[in-house]
């Protein structure tokens, strides 16, 4: 029989628009970056993957907590250090539950730039 019938080449069709879609935008480029980051820290998202490190436990900006993105732009916040790192709810965030998102060692926060707000797509916390 068939491999690939119309329906499944039309689902694949779709899929790789919009991988293609969003990759020339650099929305999920696989780029990375470390920030050491200190007291009410605001991280800047330069990049898909951002590596957290800090020498005292810390929380973000009760304001800013990720400076503006790039419209649909997504970010995924790693917790590299043995200590929490907290990001703040409603400081330029949208965090589920409406509350702070606490990054235990290892634990990491992906979010989306709505074009106004960050919005939480999902967290590992081991």
């Amino acid at each position: 029989g068939q491999l690939i019938n119309d329906s499944h080449r039309y689902l694949l069709q779709k899929f790789f628009d919009n991988v293609v879609l969003v990759i020339p935008d650099k929305n999920l480029d696989g780029s990375r970056s470390v920030q050491n980051i200190g007291a009410a820290f605001t991280i800047t998202p330069d990049a898909f993957i951002i590596d957290m490190q800090v020498t005292a436990a810390r929380v973000s900006d009760l304001t800013t907590a990720i400076k503006n993105g790039r419209d649909n732009q997504r970010v995924v916040l790693c917790n590299l250090s043995a200590l929490n790192i907290t990001i703040a709810n409603a400081a330029n965030t949208i965090l589920n539950g409406t509350v702070n998102a606490v990054l235990t060692p290892n634990g990491s926060l992906t979010l989306r730039w709505t074009g106004s707000i960050w919005q939480e797509l999902g967290r590992s916390i081991p």
